[in-house]
Formats: C-alpha cells, structure tokens, sequence
C-alpha cells in the first residue's frame, strides 16, 4: 500500500491557483453537510501512527501538505521509526535543506512543485521560487541523492503545455515529469476560459507534445512523461488501471486526525472515511465508490474517471466536467495515433519496454 501522511495542512508560500481558492473552498466547506472539519496539524499519537504503519511491512510512505517540510522533525522520526522502508515526499522545494541531506538521501522519490520555466513558475507561485528550488536541488544532488526527482506541474491558462514539460525535461534538474490541470476542482470555472484556452492552446499542445515524444524515442530515449509514460504502458499492454492515482485501492491519505481517506484531497468528506489509524488493519482497507458520469465512456479504462473528488463534488458542473474529458480524450488520442510507430521501435529493438515502466501510484498522477 501507498499512505499520503498529511504531516501538516500549513504551507509557506500562497500560489495564485491554491491559496484564494483553498481559503474560498474552505469557507464553502464550512456550509457543506458533505465534509467534517480537520485540524491544520496532527492531534493523534504518533506512536499510534508507526504501529499503523508497521502492520503493512512493504508499504509506501509519502510526506504530504500542506508543506511537508515545515515539520522537518516529524518526518525524522517516523523515517527512523520505519528502517527499510521506502519513502517519498510531495514538496514545493523551498525547505529542502531543513530535512536534511542524509533525510533526504533515503527517500525514492521527491516530487518538486515547479510549473515550467522560471518566470512562469514565479508567476504562479511568487518572485524567485524556482531560483530557490534550483539551488536547493543542485545542492540535493551534490549531497548524492540517488532517488528520483519529479517535476510536479499544475497548469492553467498561463501555461504553454509544450514549452513547460520540454523545458523542464531539458533544464537537467529532473529525472521525469508530471502534469495536473487545475481543473473541476475548485468552483472557479464561470471565472476562466478553460475552455477556449483548452482549444486553442493545451489540447494542441498536447499533441505537438506527443510528437515530440516520439521523435525522442527515434533517436533511442524515451522522456518520462508520467500522463504519456503511463498511458502508453497501459496501450501497449491493453491493461485496465481502475482510477489511475490508485485511490480506494492501492492509495490511501492518512488526515490531521488520524482518520484514512482514499486521497488526501477527499480528506473530510464523510462519505469517503475509510479507517482510523487506531482500529483499522492497512492491509485490509478498502472503500467502494462509484463514477458519477463516467457511465460506458470508451476511454474509462485508460482514464479510470480521472478524479475521485471531481467526479463526487462536480464543482465545474456536468458541462465543465465535459470540457476536462475532451482534454483527456485529446491525450489519449494522440498517444494512440502514434502507437503503431511506437510498436515498430519495440519491434526493431530500439526500444524496449521496460522503458514505459515507473513507479505506479507514487503521486504523480497518469491522468492531469
């Protein structure tokens, strides 16, 4: 099993797409029968927590926000309470150096939130945080972590899809990749041009995107691109995923409180509490939960209903709900239209499979 331990719900910095939309969601929430309330920093035991967490001998530990690294001494010593397991942590990269190297040096995988190059990621997130988390991977480096470094995306409207993942493939601070759209999560759309921007600038993107993809497997290296990595697996082997961040199943978020959720972004609402890290057995957990629209769509079993959250709270609405699926029918389809090529590279031997292979369910999410 994978568990998001939400260490705290505090953050450092105020991204123009998370901050004023948290604080709004949150007053919403307040009003909503749907959600009960979770303290901003853990309450239970941690003691309670590592006995949890022992029952399941191969399980995944993901630090998880708010801001991971504010609670540097809490993640110290739920990793030394844990010898041999394996761990990852999702961060904004600006406190990278409080955990400390040999810390830092023991996890997998650290996916950094950076948006594409330095101006935009400073547009969205504030004045030089990609310089900061520059400097604080290159130091990451030079200590000799070994682990993988994600890139971790969120797009809106001021991003260029193709010029933010080539340019962060190519700036050689990251071994891989990862997108989200910002997208049917907030109850924010009457307030963008998701969709004009999606016409004319991400789903175009997104097949130029995969153009380039494979123009990079001509020359014998496959970029790993997680959405493309992952669907391009499940296309080559006529794989079913289920939901493909792995929640319900595979994934779990362990709250505040020491409650279990599917995710950590339907920590709250009721109807998804799973377990409690003081009664429950992790290699028992399980939730059932239906996809509200998905119905027979074609694509469901590469797609897996995207979102957990977005297909329960809908905050876009069915039409807005609408216009994030033809996005990921566009990556879809332009992932299959160069499927045939891809099939001749593994043919000829100049790739090979396992060059699709990543680590599933480590976060970043195959679906954006």
């Amino acid at each position: 099993m994978f568990f998001h331990v939400v260490v705290t719900d505090e953050c450092n910095l105020m991204c123009s797409y998370c901050y004023g939309e948290a604080f709004e969601d949150a007053c919403i929430q307040k009003e909503d029968r749907r959600f009960t309330g979770l303290p901003s920093e853990i309450i239970y035991k941690v003691d309670d927590l590592i006995r949890f967490l022992k029952k399941d001998p191969s399980g995944t530990v993901t630090f998880y926000g708010g801001e991971p690294t504010l609670r540097p001494e809490l993640m110290r010593r739920i990793m030394d309470s844990l010898p041999g397991r394996r761990f990852m942590m999702q961060t904004n990269g600006m406190l990278l150096r409080s955990v400390g190297a040999n810390y830092l040096k023991r996890m997998h995988t650290i996916l950094v939130s950076v948006d594409g190059r330095p101006e935009l990621t400073d547009g969205y997130r504030g004045k030089g945080v990609f310089e900061t988390v520059r400097r604080n991977i290159e130091w990451l480096r030079s200590e000799g972590f070994k682990g993988e470094l994600v890139a971790r995306m969120t797009v809106m409207e001021s991003t260029d899809i193709y010029d933010a993942v080539t340019w962060l493939h190519d700036c050689g601070l990251f071994d891989s990749v990862h997108w989200q759209l910002n997208a049917n999560f907030w109850n924010d759309l009457a307030k963008r041009d998701f969709a004009g921007w999606s016409e004319k600038s991400y789903n175009p993107g997104i097949r130029r995107l995969a153009d380039w993809w494979l123009q990079q497997m001509k020359k014998g290296s496959v970029p790993k691109l997680y959405p493309f990595s992952g669907v391009m697996d499940s296309l080559l082997h006529g794989t079913n995923e289920g939901i493909r961040c792995g929640a319900g199943h595979t994934n779990f978020a362990i709250a505040t409180d020491g409650s279990i959720y599917p995710c950590p972004v339907v920590a709250g609402l009721k109807r998804f509490k799973t377990g409690d890290i003081r009664s429950s057995d992790p290699l028992t957990l399980k939730t059932d939960y239906q996809l509200k629209v998905c119905g027979k769509c074609k694509d469901l079993d590469l797609c897996g209903g995207r979102c957990l959250y977005g297909n329960y709270m809908m905050p876009w609405g069915r039409q807005g709900h609408a216009l994030v699926c033809e996005t990921i029918r566009n990556m879809i389809s332009s992932l299959q239209s160069i499927l045939p090529e891809v099939r001749r590279l593994l043919a000829t031997g100049k790739l090979h499979e396992k060059d699709f292979e990543y680590v599933k369910y480590n976060g970043a999410e195959i679906i954006p």
